[in-house]
Parts: C-alpha cells; structure tokens; sequence
C-alpha cells in the first residue's frame, strides 16, 4: 500500500505543479481535504482551496517547476521531499512581479486514505522565499 500511497503523492506533484493539470486535484485529493502550512488559512479548505492556493502560485511563477527529491512512506502517510524553482513574473498576493527566481525546499506530508489525499502538511519556509524575492512578507 505505501507504494501506491507514493504514487498517489508523486502523481499530485507532477501533475499539478509540473503539468499544471488542475483536474488531477479533483480526481486525487478528497472533496474535505484539510491543508496545514503557510499561508494556506488564507485560502478555503477542500479542493476548490487547493485549486485557488496553486493558481495563485502558478500565476506569480508560471516557470514552477517541482523536483521530488526523496519520498517516505508509513503507514497511510506519505513524506514527499522536494524543490520547487521559478521566477515571479506575475503578482503573488498584492507583491507586484520581481522578475526574480527563487529556489524553495519544501516538506510534504500527505495523508491518504482509499487512494485519495485526505490531509497535507507543507513546511517551506515563506519569509525565504519573500527575501529571495526582496519583499517583506506576502501581501504586503
């Protein structure tokens, strides 16, 4: 099960951020997914949230591009180590565009249940990514 659990996480990754295929949210995240990590209050939760926090990104670095370093699976959770890269071209809430390319590690832990994502835990560390960018803090 933890391979498939893997192949679920690395799919939504891929998918996603790298083939920008928002029908992949809805076809392998669950209708009440619950995410945790900066910046996602600001956004509803479900998949239509996670459809709004990607777009958003997306739009602000639309060269994002997601590398899946190391994956751990245990038990119905899945580790998922990865590097994101892209340059802001686009408004990323309220900060007008740099035309600067950031580089963000980031930590993802899914939860999946009946090969769905029912639960996300991202650690990336935000205040980075907006110094790389030469901004304060995001919406400001």
């Amino acid at each position: 099960m933890s391979e498939q659990n893997k192949a679920i996480a690395r799919n939504f990754i891929e998918r996603t951020w790298n083939q920008r295929d928002m029908n992949a949210v809805k076809q392998l995240m669950d209708p009440s997914h619950v995410p945790h990590g900066p910046v996602t209050d600001q956004f509803p939760q479900g998949i239509e949230g996670t459809k709004a926090f990607m777009s958003t990104f997306l739009t602000a670095f639309p060269d994002t591009k997601a590398t899946i370093e190391k994956q751990e699976a245990q038990g119905d959770q899945v580790k998922t180590t990865l590097t994101f890269t892209g340059t802001q071209t686009g408004v990323l809430m309220d900060n007008p565009a740099t035309g600067k390319k950031v580089t963000v590690p980031v930590t993802v832990t899914d939860k999946i249940v009946n090969g769905k994502i029912v639960e996300t835990w991202s650690e990336w560390d935000a205040m980075d990514m907006m110094q790389q960018l030469g901004v304060q803090e995001i919406g400001k």
